[in-house]
């Protein structure tokens, strides 16, 4: 009963709600690794990232998941704990090798701690593995925005545009094709562009406190408009 109340209220928007019924549910019972996951993810998408790693390394400690991993390794990410991330998202690797999503998130924790080097060698593999992917599916939305995400940490933003416009004509009201997009405009200074891609990535449902500790929008957090953007989701 807390794990479908938990999730009824974590699939409308009301993490803080669910939380609590999954903190009643891990509660009874301390070993249920499904249960710690979601309150982790339940503190993670409320903001609460101090709380969300430590809650998914427990979940991990009883039975470890390459997505479990790889949650771990962004909340480090957006906690500053670079290394950190770096090791959680190298596990998420180690039990996924061929996940190209495992790779771009290794790779953003590498950048993040100046290893460019290294960082542009795992985008390199996940831009291979993806692209694998989108042969088999030419009009997968999310393999198409990973993609997106990738070529633009390559420097490939012409081959990045077409890949996100694709996939936003797919899948236009879903909240992370237009928060990649949002991504990939403040990459390379289109703060304007930014704004109205972020903006429409909040109105479709992207969590407004992800989108507030995000360190790859940390120098929007002194632009009023963006200011505007997580002040009007409030």
């Amino acid at each position: 009963a807390y794990t479908r109340l938990g999730g009824f209220l974590f699939q409308t928007g009301r993490y803080a709600e669910a939380a609590t019924q999954y903190q009643y549910l891990v509660a009874l019972e301390p070993d249920n690794m499904r249960g710690l996951s979601n309150l982790a993810s339940a503190y993670m998408l409320q903001g609460n990232f101090a709380a969300a790693a430590p809650t998914f390394q427990k979940s991990i400690d009883i039975e470890p998941s390459q997505n479990t991993y790889s949650n771990l390794g962004i909340m480090y990410y957006y906690l500053g704990e670079n290394e950190a991330a770096i090791e959680s998202h190298a596990h998420a690797v180690e039990l996924q090798p061929k996940d190209h999503l495992a790779r771009s998130n290794l790779g953003d924790a590498l950048a993040a701690a100046g290893r460019m080097e290294e960082s542009l060698q795992e985008f390199e593999t996940a831009n291979t593995l993806a692209t694998a992917v989108l042969e088999v599916n030419p009009n997968d939305p999310l393999t198409l925005m990973d993609l997106a995400w990738i070529k633009t940490a390559l420097d490939q933003h012409e081959e990045a545009r077409t890949l996100i416009e694709k996939a936003r004509t797919i899948a236009p009201t879903d909240p992370y094709v237009h928060y990649i997009d949002g991504l990939m405009r403040n990459r390379v200074g289109d703060t304007e562009g930014a704004i109205v891609a972020l903006t429409a990535a909040v109105e479709n449902g992207y969590p407004v406190k992800l989108l507030a500790g995000d360190p790859n929008l940390s120098d929007l957090r002194d632009d009023p408009h963006y200011n505007d953007i997580l002040d009007a989701a409030k």
